[in-house]
């Protein structure tokens, strides 16, 4: 658990130290941000990233998330973030200084996301993984962009 945090409090400080050179002060916006890319690091992270080198992870003694738990577990752990942040954003948006972009890429795209996780979260299948891992990829860097554009005003 140790190198899931440190590795996804890296997005979290790099977020928030570049939130702050730009604007000079801690923006909402930017904590949230921040706050997002943190928990799909960790959350997503077991599932889609560290999955690749399990077998050398077990070989070498590491006991990351990756490997110490059930491939079902994972991919919930993931589910779970999306239904989170799909159920947060519509409602906290306005609130955060963000405009109406960011809920619906959030939701939209998330659905997508979802549509791949639920049969994957029954058994591992690899053509199925890829294709999820690429989905999930999209929907993290439409999330940057998303964030970006719903701090404009139209």
């Amino acid at each position: 658990i140790v190198k899931e945090l440190v590795v996804a409090s890296g997005y979290l400080f790099t977020t928030l130290i570049g939130g702050v050179a730009v604007t000079g002060v801690l923006q909402p916006t930017v904590l949230y941000a921040g706050v997002v890319y943190f928990f799909f690091s960790f959350m997503g992270m077991p599932a889609f990233h560290d999955i690749t080198d399990v077998k050398e992870d077990e070989i070498y003694g590491v006991r990351t998330m990756a490997v110490v738990l059930k491939w079902r577990t994972k991919v919930l752990m993931l589910m779970f973030f999306i239904l989170a942040i799909m159920t947060v954003t519509p409602f906290t948006y306005t609130a955060l200084g963000f405009n109406v972009v960011l809920p619906i890429v959030t939701v939209a795209m998330g659905l997508m996301v979802l549509r791949y996780l639920i049969p994957l979260s029954k058994d591992f299948e690899r053509t199925l993984f890829l294709k999820t891992r690429k989905v999930a990829y999209v929907y993290y860097i439409l999330l940057h962009i998303a964030m970006v554009v719903a701090t404009l005003d139209f």
